[in-house]
């Protein structure tokens, strides 16, 4: 049998630890979730803990990394979708995410981030990728002659700043309805995309067209 190396045992202990924090700041949040909690459902000592981690805002940075890269693929594949399957898909999304807990650990986090410079640089890094993103996705459905004419990257922020004030609304009151999503999403696809002659319908990704 194979001996683990000191490498890859080291590596094992950080997902375990990554894996429980997920977990309950999930479920508790990031104010209610100690290191010492974080440790005991991992099974590690909280010499391991410090091992891999500094402090818990690095942990839980890495969290919100880990969830923000499963999400972005998740709208991804959204993305290649044709209506109305992909307006259903950002729905059940939609809820999914709102109710996962995600929402209010990113909140949690920010407010408690803002005194550490460097999870405020680490942030606004994680805040540009996702308006990248958006930006990109906007461009794929912009017809090839209004490319240079909407003003991509604003109209990103703006929708990015539109996301996260919905999310917070909806972690106060938890009747706040996500249907300002998919009308969103049906506003975009119905007035930026050409219809398919095929079906009469719009994809939300034009590079559906391809598969």
């Amino acid at each position: 049998m194979t001996r683990m190396t000191r490498a890859d045992s080291q590596a094992q202990t950080r997902a375990l630890l990554l894996a429980s924090a997920r977990e309950l700041f999930l479920k508790d949040g990031y104010n209610a979730t100690g290191i010492a909690a974080v440790t005991e459902r991992a099974g590690f000592s909280s010499g391991a803990f410090y091992s891999n981690f500094p402090n818990k805002g690095a942990l839980a940075l890495a969290v919100l990394q880990e969830i923000q890269a499963e999400r972005t693929e998740e709208v991804e594949a959204i993305l290649r979708l044709r209506q109305p399957e992909a307006i259903a898909s950002i729905e059940a999304w939609s809820e999914e995410v709102l109710k996962s807990g995600w929402p209010l650990l990113e909140l949690e986090f920010a407010l408690a981030a803002r005194g550490d410079p460097e999870l405020v640089k680490e942030e606004g890094g994680r805040h540009g990728r996702s308006v990248d993103f958006i930006a990109q996705a906007i461009e794929k459905l912009l017809p090839e002659e209004a490319a240079g004419a909407l003003p991509v990257r604003k109209v990103a922020e703006a929708t990015m700043n539109l996301v996260v004030g919905l999310a917070v609304r909806r972690i106060i009151d938890p009747k706040v309805s996500t249907a300002l999503f998919t009308d969103l999403a049906q506003f975009a696809g119905g007035f930026l995309q050409p219809e398919s002659p095929e079906t009469g319908e719009r994809p939300l990704d034009p590079d559906s067209e391809k598969s």
